[in-house]
């Protein structure tokens, strides 16, 4: 009978141990664990995952800044899709010298429609420097659309806002140049 007890015993040990997870276990702790899913992250912590970057604020290194932002989006562009849809992908999001938080395209269109936040473009500086940085971004935009054959951009800059469809227009560019708008000229940082 003693016997009959130790074995009983041991067996009962080892399924103890083998449910609670014993040194050879599948359920240790220090295995591999599949990546989690983003968290929703509040407002501060999208700055974390996103800035915005602004640059020197410097209208002589605003030709640099935009020929190095759009080299660095072009180098993560897709070559898939359309002569446009390639083109428009190589525009650079939230780059200097003119942070461009949003980008609206109409079908087929070479127009774009580029919304950036009022800071981002107030505190730029004065007139002649948020022309400047816009005559910049233009210059490397109509450069990235010609390498695909589209030679008649438009842009449209024009401040964010809640409703897609409503434009609140600062200035526009096209072959002919840059003209701000009377909202593009007033405002401060």
């Amino acid at each position: 009978m003693p016997r009959v007890a130790a074995v009983a015993a041991f067996a009962f040990t080892v399924t103890v141990l083998g449910a609670c997870g014993g040194e050879n276990s599948a359920n240790r702790d220090d295995r591999p664990k599949p990546p989690s899913a983003p968290s929703e992250r509040d407002d501060e912590g999208d700055d974390a995952i996103d800035p915005v970057a602004h640059g020197s604020r410097d209208p002589k290194r605003f030709p640099a800044e935009a020929a190095d932002s759009f080299a660095k989006a072009a180098r993560t562009a897709s070559a898939k899709g359309s002569r446009l849809e390639q083109a428009q992908d190589k525009l650079p999001i939230r780059q200097p010298p003119l942070p461009i938080q949003q980008y609206v395209f109409t079908d087929k269109s070479h127009r774009v429609v580029a919304r950036l936040d009022p800071p981002d473009y107030f505190c730029i500086g004065d007139t002649t420097a948020r022309r400047a940085a816009i005559e910049a971004y233009f210059t490397e935009a109509r450069e990235a659309f010609s390498t695909h054959d589209i030679g008649d951009l438009t842009l449209i800059v024009a401040l964010t806002s809640e409703n897609i469809d409503h434009f609140k227009v600062l200035a526009r560019a096209d072959q002919a140049g840059v003209k701000l708008t009377k909202r593009g000229r007033s405002g401060r940082c």
